[in-house]
């Protein structure tokens, strides 16, 4: 066999093991990409860009993301933290997003940050935890038990807290919420087949705390929904997690027997 034959033999060989490796590294990365776009972080992050109006304003209404979604998520026992980046395709332009999230004690995913790079080049951020809006919807009506889904602009007013809560009198519940938890939505629900009963009795307000991370700290709330009941400007009681109807009924009438 001649040597031109032996390096040819040799090339081919060569060239059929970095076939089989950058088809092996390939399918880890395509994996790896695939895990993170399927994952509870970047749901969380999705519904939180279709939903941010700074954002919709710039883009337009979001109609769809990228195939990709890269970053990292990383977590440990029952703690986490993400960062993960997603091509935002709006109505009128697309736009590369940047989204920080994280979840403490293993509640859900909430965003911590997020941004976008516009036209400009300029890091626009999407994100102000500290934001107030409470007349318009940071605390609810104190009409009664009802409740609207959450939404963006539910923002956490210290004055107005102190008022609606700590120096109201009679029976007042305080409820915090997220959207992405499904025990959340069936409070939601549970609230709204109770208002019958108790929009006279009972003084509502409540928070959405996806885009306000402070809360956690500012309230020690661990698991979501929370339910507090305050009396007389005192909170008396807090349920977390899943409550169902009768129990919150329950809950109401223990407080309510007190008045």
């Amino acid at each position: 066999m001649t040597t031109k034959k032996i390096l040819l033999i040799i090339g081919g060989v060569v060239a059929v093991l970095a076939l089989v490796v950058a088809l092996f590294v390939g399918g880890i990365v395509w994996v790896a990409f695939s895990t993170i776009g399927k994952s509870e972080a970047a749901q969380t992050a999705k519904i939180f860009l279709q939903k941010n109006e700074k954002l919709k304003s710039d883009i337009g209404e979001v109609r769809d993301f990228g195939f990709w979604v890269t970053g990292n998520i990383n977590s440990h026992n029952s703690d986490g933290e993400a960062t993960l980046n997603l091509k935002t395709i709006g109505a009128k332009k697309t736009v590369p997003a940047s989204v920080n999230l994280s979840y403490r004690n293993g509640r859900d995913w909430v965003v911590v940050a997020a941004s976008y790079t516009n036209d400009a080049g300029q890091t626009v951020n999407l994100l102000n935890p500290y934001e107030r809006d409470a007349e318009a919807r940071g605390v609810a009506g104190r009409e009664g038990v009802t409740i609207e889904p959450p939404s963006a602009g539910d923002g956490f007013d210290e004055e107005n807290f102190n008022a609606n809560v700590l120096q109201a009198e009679g029976t007042t519940m305080v409820v915090f919420l997220t959207q992405s938890s499904l025990d959340s939505k069936a409070l939601e629900k549970t609230l709204d087949e109770l208002s019958e009963d108790y929009s006279e009795r009972v003084n509502l307000v409540r928070y959405n705390l996806d885009e306000q991370p402070a809360l956690y700290r500012r309230f020690n709330i661990g698991k979501v929904p929370v339910v507090s009941i305050y009396q007389d400007g005192k909170e008396r009681e807090r349920r977390t997690g899943a409550i169902s109807r009768q129990q919150l009924a329950a809950l109401l009438d223990k407080y309510l027997g007190d008045e």
